[in-house]
């Protein structure tokens, strides 16, 4: 049977591990998921006319794994919502060995997933019934740590839904709303009619070359427009949360220099509708 590790590698997580047969031969699994991609049926070719055969479970877990992976050196790194696919293989292996990191990981997965989380009185709207669901889905991923994208017809509470759950988790630190120059004074209008508690500041654009510090109030907004064009001399630190309201035609990136910052958000929200 063969033994896996798991440890943290940057953003990531790093899989190794080795499979060692009757006559001493050791694979590793990065070798054997290589075989595995030329192979036909369960059979795998060693060479000097030597057959390794898998059983259907095993190889299905590996094609799981080689799925949700990507090469990386002797290892195999793999994103952290790609954690649960392991957890089966990790009960059927011979040894399996995670990082503190890969156990927080896991931890954190199973209290969102029971995490019952209820509406802030200081929103200063009832939600309806697909809000507070959407709601509860929200809460929990940022409760884990993961991104979301909520995506419907305008018009149907994809602010409200947001704004709730920076209202919940406003304690933690202040969140960031990056959304397109015409979208922005909506936000700041729901954002004070419905969660007046809500410290709200906007930026938009700045001089080429200059920089700005942002203190870190509950929510501030980013005009990515204005982004796009100039490229900030500032640090912006502390950010725990980040939402990206309505990209444009689903396509537009993080500009540079805010990858570089925002890299470790607690959680994403990306809002998309028309």
């Amino acid at each position: 049977m063969p033994w896996i590790r798991v440890k943290k590698e940057k953003d990531w997580f790093a899989l190794s591990g080795e499979l060692k047969l009757d006559d001493g031969l050791v694979l590793s699994m990065e070798r054997l998921i290589d075989l595995l991609e030329t192979a036909r049926g369960r059979f795998v070719q060693l060479g000097d006319g030597q057959f390794l055969a898998l059983t259907r479970v095993f190889r299905r877990r590996l094609e799981e794994l080689s799925a949700y992976s990507k090469k990386s050196g002797k290892s195999r790194r793999f994103h952290p919502l790609a954690a649960l696919s392991l957890e089966t293989l990790a009960g059927e292996v011979g040894g399996f060995r995670g990082d503190k990191h890969w156990k927080a990981h896991l931890r954190q997965f199973k209290d969102a997933s029971v995490l019952m989380p209820e509406i802030p009185s200081t929103l200063k709207r009832d939600l309806r019934d697909y809000q507070a669901e959407g709601f509860v889905w929200l809460a929990r991923l940022s409760h884990w740590g993961v991104g979301a994208c909520l995506a419907d017809d305008m018009g149907l509470g994809k602010t409200i839904q947001a704004l709730a759950v920076m209202l919940t988790r406003a304690a933690n630190g202040p969140s960031l709303v990056v959304a397109p120059t015409s979208v922005c004074m909506n936000w700041e209008t729901e954002a004070h009619h419905f969660a007046p508690s809500l410290n709200i500041v906007t930026s938009g654009s700045y001089p080429r070359g200059g920089g700005e510090q942002i203190d870190p109030l509950p929510v501030s907004g980013r005009k990515y427009s204005a982004e796009r064009a100039s490229a900030p001399g500032g640090v912006i630190s502390e950010w725990r949360r980040r939402s990206v309201s309505d990209q444009p035609q689903g396509r537009w990136r993080w500009p540079e220099p805010y990858r570089c910052r925002l890299r470790h958000p607690y959680g994403s929200l990306v809002e998309s509708g028309r």
